[in-house]
């Protein structure tokens, strides 16, 4: 009987010698792909310095979800914390702003590269890489005017089932997936209300439905394609409320209208509708 549990001792010794060996380097590779960093130069942006630029600047961090993810007054938030698996903190943008140059901030913004070169994991840029060189100066004006505060978040930390994701490739940085082939445009786009559109779509719509539009049928995320069967009142409500036709309650969508949507103007608004309804 001794043998028999001395035998136990040493499997189960064995055992737990693998399982720590397969957790370290589960951990080692995660903490390589977290931090992985990015030989990206800052961009050449010209900050805007009219005297309505900050205001442009505030109403585009508004209509992008700044306030949403980084909290009301832009000192961090803890927008994801989940038990085992990750705590995700979006920073204090009025710390970063102080300790980075015009061209580092808007780096981060399209491309999704940090001012230590890590990549984003949360920050929408591939949706933001498609805003124009103007709309950045005016963003960059705003974010020019916050007073930076004191850090009282805790830091974004990963979790077993986290670093087993990351490892699995269920999660990854968002900076490797930006289409750099695309050209950015210099100004936001004028003339046809599609043209505006278009680009609204791009900078607005696509964090939820994707770079093409056709939506996510496993997240329950639809096709834009849908809009097609709104008539202009209807779709101007669902942006300006969330209320889908029919009156369903759609949390999300309520969420993005009321915090974000609801910036846009009237003729933004009828620009989405138009390119939306005719083109995609």
């Amino acid at each position: 009987m001794s043998r028999v549990f001395k035998w136990l001792g040493v499997a189960l010794g064995g055992l737990l010698a693998l399982a720590f060996v397969a957790y370290l380097a589960m951990y080692l590779i995660s903490e390589r792909r977290f931090g992985r960093t990015y030989d990206v130069a800052p961009l050449a942006v010209t900050r805007s310095t009219d005297s309505l630029a900050a205001t442009r600047g505030e109403r585009l961090a508004r209509l992008s979800g700044c306030f949403g993810c980084h909290g009301p007054d832009l000192r961090g938030s803890v927008f994801y914390d989940e038990p085992g698996v990750a705590r995700i903190v979006a920073p204090n943008l009025t710390q970063v702003v102080a300790g980075a140059s015009d061209g580092q901030l808007a780096r981060a913004i399209v491309r999704g590269v940090r001012v230590d070169g890590s990549g984003v994991f949360s920050m929408p840029s591939p949706m933001f890489y498609h805003l124009s060189d103007a709309a950045l100066g005016d963003l960059l004006a705003f974010l020019r005017t916050l007073t930076p505060a004191p850090d009282t978040l805790p830091p974004t930390k990963l979790r077993p089932l986290g670093r087993l994701g990351l490892v699995a490739g269920l999660y990854q940085s968002l900076t490797g997936t930006i289409d750099t082939t695309v050209p950015r445009p210099a100004v936001t786009p004028d003339g046809p209300p599609e043209v505006l559109g278009r680009y609204l779509a791009l900078t607005s719509c696509s964090e939820c439905h994707g770079q093409d539009l056709n939506g996510d049928s496993a997240s329950a995320v639809p096709n834009l394609a849908i809009v097609q069967s709104y008539a202009a009142g209807d779709f101007a409500k669902l942006l300006r409320t969330g209320v889908p036709l029919g009156g369903r309650k759609l949390d999300l969508m309520e969420d993005v209208a009321l915090g974000r949507f609801a910036h846009f103007t009237d003729d933004e608004v009828a620009g989405l509708y138009a390119y939306l309804h005719a083109e995609h």
